[in-house]
């Protein structure tokens, strides 16, 4: 199972980019870790900056996402948010880090950790724009419950499809869905069609992406075999497939179609979801091939919607995600870093670390000999592919 982290871009009121010094290779980075189960990504974000820095920082917003196919161990999918410092003083807090000190953008060191350049132009330059939405409800069923399970629950229950999702699943209202990031390009919709909450402050888990079809001014939606409601495309990363294949993938598989994406929408936290929590990686996407195809066995219909006409039995959170699609929101990057793990893949941190310390190589050195420079074409620029 792909596994998530989060890097966080902190830039003071001047400007200045906050780096940590790792404890384990030497070498500067964006501060930053692992998802945990049942927190949003946002609030790892937060947590992550605290720990490592000792500072509190409100989140301005989701610079891009960044996958590392072949890397699923140590953090595959990484999410990078911009934050502004609002309490506390840089000091390091944790054994995993060694210095906290603020760079100006002209005079950042060179002893970086390989894929932190990338991150770090990006969050400078100003780049992102996408929502960020975190759905607070508790899961119904026992953590262990697998698919299977649910549904023979469901096909003794009595219920008809949609009547059993909506009584056990579906039926979260706000303001148990929370927007923790706005996202930048929204068009104004009709008001009735504006749900949620517009709260900013206050603000390992599975990963699925998704895909919002739009062609003329409506959503393609499909509804699903399981439970007969509607639901944009999309399903669970692979081992070692990026964001992006994984959209793209889902598309054609349950639509038939072919599709470029063209924005990333935003991310929807399901916290706690199966017992674990779900991250729900929205894109927009337009077809540019194939012919639409019911993935048998997993979809009944497909359809177009407009906004004032979408369906009202929609799966949880999709309509925030169908809504943020259809007006526009979204400015957020994703790339692909096609860069191969030096060590085998069973290889465990632990492992890795003991053959550091008996390489004979300074940490730096180390970390330079196995972890080369990223080459022109291993960092992919996935929006209009």
């Amino acid at each position: 199972m792909p596994t998530l982290g989060v890097n966080i871009a902190i830039l003071d009121d001047r400007n200045r980019l906050l780096l940590t010094r790792r404890e384990d290779f030497d070498m500067w980075c964006l501060p930053g870790g692992g998802v945990e189960v049942g927190e949003s990504l946002a609030q790892a974000a937060q947590r992550e900056a605290h720990e490592e820095t000792g500072l509190d920082v409100a989140l301005i917003r989701l610079v891009g996402v960044y996958s590392r196919p072949g890397v699923s161990r140590f953090n595959g999918q990484i999410f990078v948010f911009a934050a502004r410092p609002i309490a506390g003083m840089p000091s390091p807090q944790s054994c995993e880090t060694t210095e906290a000190r603020f760079f100006d953008p002209g005079e950042l060191p060179t002893d970086l950790v390989q894929l932190a350049p990338l991150r770090i132009q990006h969050a400078l330059h100003g780049v992102g724009g996408s929502a960020v939405w975190a759905i607070h409800q508790d899961w119904r069923f026992p953590a262990e419950i697998g698919e299977a399970d649910l549904y023979r629950l469901r096909d003794v229950s009595a219920l008809s499809r949609l009547d059993f999702y909506q009584q056990h699943i579906g039926n979260t209202i706000p303001p148990g869905i929370v927007r923790e990031l706005p996202g930048y390009g929204m068009v104004s919709l009709p008001d009735i069609l504006n749900t949620g909450s517009a709260e900013l402050d206050g603000f390992s888990p599975a990963v699925a992406a998704i895909a919002a079809i739009l062609r003329d001014g409506k959503l393609l939606l499909t509804q699903r075999e399981d439970f007969e409601v509607w639901s944009l495309p999309g399903g669970g990363v692979g081992e070692d497939e990026s964001l992006t294949d994984a959209a793209r993938r889902e598309v054609e598989e349950e639509t038939g179609l072919k599709v470029r994406l063209t924005r990333l929408v935003g991310v929807y936290s399901r916290l706690n979801w199966y017992g674990r929590g779900i991250h729900l990686v929205v894109f927009a996407a337009s077809p540019v091939g194939g012919s639409l195809k019911p993935q048998p066995n997993e979809v009944l219909k497909i359809d177009e919607f407009g906004v004032r006409d979408l369906p009202a039995d929609l799966g949880l959170g999709h309509r925030e995600m169908a809504l943020d699609a259809l007006s526009g929101v979204g400015g957020s990057c994703a790339w692909t870093q096609r860069v191969a793990w030096p060590f085998p893949p069973e290889m465990t941190r632990r492992e890795i670390y003991a053959l550091r310390d008996v390489s004979g190589l300074s940490r730096p050195d180390f970390y330079r000999k196995h972890f080369t420079p990223v080459q022109p074409g291993e960092e992919i620029d996935e929006i209009g592919r």
